[in-house]
């Protein structure tokens, strides 16, 4: 089951202990497979197929790195306005949380078949 996010005084007692916090996540993205333990660098990121869904990857998330997969998965949110994939990919770059990624580390990218 994917993660929950957490309520405020969860947050605070976590930050109260010293623990850095992932961000949460917009609708379109969402852990395919966890983190194991502390990750050693950033998660791959897998971009939804032809039918806007990830459950393509759902075999093969966990095999693609130890930091963790996220999904971007697709939305008439993310789409409204777009006229060229170049927009669109703008505005898949704009959901990814930065503090995932520290000191420049590059993003690992997994896609097929948009149709």
């Amino acid at each position: 089951q994917l993660p929950q996010p957490l309520l405020e005084t969860t947050k605070a007692l976590a930050a109260g202990h010293g623990y850095e916090l992932l961000p949460d996540l917009t609708p379109e993205l969402s852990w395919i497979a966890q983190p194991e333990g502390t990750p050693a660098g950033a998660p791959t990121v897998c971009i939804h197929d032809f039918t806007g869904l990830l459950w393509g990857f759902r075999a093969l998330a966990p095999l693609l790195s130890a930091s963790g997969c996220l999904g971007i998965h697709a939305s008439t949110r993310l789409l409204d306005g777009c006229a060229c994939m170049q927009e669109l990919a703008a505005q898949y770059v704009q959901l990814l949380p930065k503090g995932l990624w520290k000191g420049g580390a590059p993003v690992g990218l997994v896609g097929y078949s948009l149709g």
